[in-house]
């Protein structure tokens, strides 16, 4: 149980360093968009609550440099589990998928709201809201996908 304890708070240190580094040094706009299209990260969460059906917020990050291969399988891994999550998502209920490293300074103050609004600690993982935007469960900081998606197919009857 410490070893994952340690394992945890080193994963978000990684990460938090990752978003200050990529938001201290800048990511060019064009190069820097989320799979999902070159929206604002704001319309898209606009978009989303309009839906008005329980949903799933998927969050990702990963750092701009590694320490050793372990950390990029590592990463590699979440992002695969992110992507696969997501797809399995499509026929169960609506989902945002968030890459943090990909958004633009603008989207900052909509990330923040974000993770303010649900007291996110940990990036890699996934959240469930219901039909009014309200917090259900969260699940991570490392993707359980099955758990996921078995938890939203409950949500959404």
């Amino acid at each position: 149980m410490k070893r994952w304890k340690w394992l945890t708070i080193g994963a978000v240190c990684v990460a938090l360093t990752a978003l200050i580094t990529a938001k201290e040094f800048g990511i060019s706009r064009e190069a820097a968009r989320s799979p999902a299209g070159p929206e604002a990260l704001q319309t898209r969460i606009e978009a989303f609550y309009a839906e008005r059906l329980p949903s799933v917020i998927v969050f990702h990050i990963e750092p701009s440099q590694y320490c050793c291969d372990g950390t990029r399988i590592m990463y590699e891994e979440m992002r695969s589990d992110a992507e696969t999550l997501v797809s399995l998502l499509e026929g169960v209920c609506p989902s945002l998928f968030i890459d943090v490293n990909a958004l633009a300074s603008e989207d900052r103050p909509a990330l923040m709201s974000l993770l303010e609004r649900y007291s996110l600690k940990d990036f890699n993982s996934a959240i469930v809201v219901d039909a009014d935007g309200e917090f259900l469960a969260s699940f991570g900081p490392m993707y359980m996908v099955s758990q996921v998606v078995d938890y939203a197919r409950k949500v959404t009857g």
